[in-house]
């Protein structure tokens, strides 16, 4: 190690890649599961649970039993996800006992994606031993109510990471770059808002525009307004 900081780039998972400098790695060794189905409240405008169908769905199974299935077929992980309520959280509070079992029965390394945590949610997510919550951090009210059509403020997004921050939940809160319609607006502002705690990693997505969302049309290098009609033009930042 030479101290330097580092910046690690990666592939989405949801589709394959082979290039002649990458090539993906085996889908079955980190396993992403959601706790909802394709079901979510919100139907973001970005996703739309899009993302959340290529995830593994319980179907009448434990959370346990799903990861235990996983383990047996050489997984070393996993990403328990689900869609959100209309409060913005993701409903893993029944499923921590499961996921605490999955951690020392079978040594999984444990991610979540917990939404916007209450705070039974984060105090139960503290003696999980969980890998990092995954988290996004959105810094502009438009994009919360245009695109996650969620009514909260800003502040609730700080709020959650202090939450999970108190009972000792690493912190990777993810900011996606363009989530506004392409456009740029509040990631310097969430960027702030992550600086304020103490971030085990910092994930910065490009925005993936998705099939058959509002957002299926934008270009990925799109940063220069708002398209469409959608939104507002307002500066980046």
């Amino acid at each position: 190690m030479t101290g330097r900081p580092e910046i690690h780039f990666y592939a989405p998972g949801l589709k394959r890649y082979r290039t002649a400098e990458y090539a993906g790695q085996d889908p079955g060794r980190f396993v992403s599961i959601s706790v909802t189905g394709a079901e979510c409240a919100l139907q973001c405008d970005h996703c739309q649970s899009r993302v959340l169908e290529g995830m593994r769905a319980l179907r009448g199974r434990s959370l346990y039993e799903l990861c235990a299935e996983a383990a047996g077929r050489g997984a070393r992980g996993v990403l328990v996800s689900g869609g959100c309520d209309r409060q913005g959280r993701v409903p893993l509070l029944r499923h921590l006992p499961d996921l605490r079992r999955a951690r020392v029965e079978l040594g999984l390394s444990i991610r979540v994606h917990p939404g916007l945590p209450d705070e039974a949610t984060a105090a139960g997510l503290g003696p999980v031993g969980v890998d990092g919550a995954m988290l996004d951090v959105i810094g502009a009210e438009e994009t919360i109510r245009e695109v996650y059509h969620l009514d909260v403020d800003v502040a609730e997004y700080e709020a959650a990471l202090g939450r999970l921050a108190r009972y000792g939940v690493p912190l990777v809160p993810h900011i996606i770059l363009g989530l506004h319609y392409g456009t740029m607006l509040g990631e310097w502002h969430a960027l702030e808002m992550i600086a304020r705690h103490r971030p085990k990693l910092l994930v910065l997505v490009v925005l993936m525009p998705l099939s058959a969302t509002p957002m299926a049309g934008l270009s990925p290098t799109y940063f220069g307004g708002v398209p469409s009609g959608k939104g507002n033009t307002r500066s980046p930042g």
